[in-house]
């Protein structure tokens, strides 16, 4: 009797160790996804203003033309983690900005500075705006003046 109760048994173990397996990768990315600390909770509301303007003026370095605000991977999500604890410290907005843009480039900057060769990425659509209410403004004036037949 022994013989066939243990050789069922013997069938069931590979059964059993894929449950346990499948039940460990279902639990644990349940698990790292709760992991990052509560550090919101610590947060002012100065601070948390602090944070959105940070992650909303920066590239983010892992998720190429996005907005660091809208990454969703997890380096990201580290590094969103580290700048929290940066503005827990007391750093500025600044601080932290000019530290991430001399560790990643500066071509990870949302918006350019409004300064230098910069400047022309503001002041061009604005030129191209007024250069084309003109010419509409002009084929107006135009189009009124002819004779009508």
């Amino acid at each position: 009797m022994q013989g066939p109760k243990r050789a069922s048994l013997e069938r069931q173990r590979p059964t059993l160790t894929l449950y346990l397996l499948l039940s460990l990768f279902i639990t644990l990315p349940a698990h790292l996804l709760a992991a990052p600390e509560l550090i919101d909770d610590q947060f002012t509301q100065e601070q948390q203003l602090v944070f959105e303007e940070v992650q909303g003026n920066i590239l983010s370095p892992y998720c190429p033309g996005r907005l660091l605000k809208d990454c969703p991977s997890s380096a990201a999500r580290d590094l969103k983690l580290n700048i929290k604890k940066q503005i827990l410290t007391g750093r500025t907005s600044e601080e932290i900005l000019d530290a991430l843009l001399e560790e990643y480039g500066d071509e990870m900057r949302a918006a350019p500075k409004a300064q230098g060769i910069g400047l022309l990425a503001w002041v061009v659509p604005g030129l191209f705006l007024i250069l084309g209410l003109g010419i509409i403004l002009t084929w107006i004036i135009q189009q009124t003046k002819k004779p009508q037949d």
